[in-house]
C-alpha cells in the first residue's frame, strides 16, 4: 500500500480532480478498509484552500 500512497501525493499534488483519485481508489483490489484509509490519505494531501466536492461561493452581504 504504500506504492499507492506514493502516487496518490502525487496525483494530488499535479492537480487531478479528486473524483478521479477516488474512483481509483475504489478500482483497487483492497478491502474497503483499506480503500478508506487511502482515501482519508488523499483527503490530507488537498492542496490549501480547495475543498474537494464543494463549490466556493463569494457571497456580498448587504
Amino acid at each position: 500500500m504504500a506504492g499507492i500512497r506514493d502516487e496518490i501525493v502525487r496525483w494530488t499534488r499535479e492537480g487531478t480532480p479528486f473524483e478521479l483519485i477516488e474512483n481509483r481508489i475504489s478500482g483497487l483490489p483492497a478491502s474497503d478498509d483499506e480503500k478508506s484509509a487511502l482515501w482519508l490519505w488523499a483527503w490530507s494531501y488537498r492542496p490549501p484552500g480547495e475543498s474537494y466536492g464543494e463549490s466556493r461561493r463569494r457571497v456580498l452581504a448587504d
